[in-house]
């Protein structure tokens, strides 16, 4: 169970207080709160909790090693435990559910512990803990359904919108010949949205364009969504009615006849 918001505000401070926010500053604040050898570090939930809510205001979301320094603010040795009664009766429920909230962070990021955030938690709660269970199944599934999608992805994702439009309509278009162009509405003489493009096109669709009479209207339909893990892009699709093409009846003697 999260901490509320009154329990969480002494700890929010020490990443509210600092005027520059980056990778380093989040770092030292984990290192520098709690002493080496206090054994104790009251307030150490609340914190971690606190540190994982302020990850995305200091660009480290997607960061194992921030991760691994998260996972040893925990105390060392007293929270393991000592016999099998212990483990199965989830010994200090509350930080393990903590570490536990950790993991799936970074499981829900898509971000694979390595060999060293085993040994952190195993300092901290054990292997017979229900946090190192959940740090083993990581460990065996994560590599495993790492390459699993056919449509890799570039990590980190462009941050240019056209860039993600060519990736989409690349996992789209299964024809490899599909070509891919950009098109500026500004190009136009009477255009009047400054905007832009990316239309794919198979050989085959080009065909059955331009065999199309005029005569019949062209539908754009959408917009729908396709995902490129978190980020969303929207895009149309042009159609027109399905041709009707006569009905064929074949008689007992197998004589086709319309």
């Amino acid at each position: 169970m999260e901490p509320s918001k009154k329990e969480l505000a002494p700890r929010a401070t020490f990443f509210q207080k600092v005027q520059k926010k980056d990778r380093q500053t989040f770092l030292q604040i984990l290192t520098e709160t709690f002493a080496p050898h206090d054994k104790i570090r009251r307030g150490h939930v609340e914190f971690i909790y606190a540190a994982l809510k302020y990850m995305d205001d200091f660009g480290v979301p997607g960061d194992l090693e921030v991760y691994k320094k998260i996972l040893d603010v925990f105390p060392k040795g007293k929270m393991i435990p000592k016999n099998l009664i212990q483990a199965e009766f989830y010994h200090f429920s509350r930080h393990q559910d903590c570490a536990i909230y950790v993991l799936d962070k970074m499981e829900y990021s898509g971000i694979c512990p390595d060999k060293e955030m085993g040994e952190i938690i195993k300092a901290s709660f054990g292997i017979s803990s229900h946090v190192y269970k959940k740090y083993g199944r990581m460990m065996y599934w994560m590599p495993k359904l790492k390459n699993i999608n056919p449509y890799m992805l570039p990590d980190p994702l462009p941050d240019d919108p056209r860039e993600l439009a060519k990736l989409a309509l690349k996992k789209m278009c299964i024809d490899k010949r599909t070509k891919i162009e950009d098109f500026n509405a500004e190009d136009l003489e009477d255009s009047v949205d400054k905007t832009w493009i990316v239309s794919a096109q198979a050989p085959t669709q080009q065909k059955l364009i331009e065999e199309h009479t005029e005569e019949k209207a062209l539908y754009v339909e959408g917009p729908s969504l396709v995902w490129l893990r978190r980020v969303s892009m929207s895009y149309y699709v042009l159609c027109a009615d399905p041709k009707i093409y006569p009905v064929v009846e074949e008689d007992e003697d197998g004589k086709s006849f319309s």
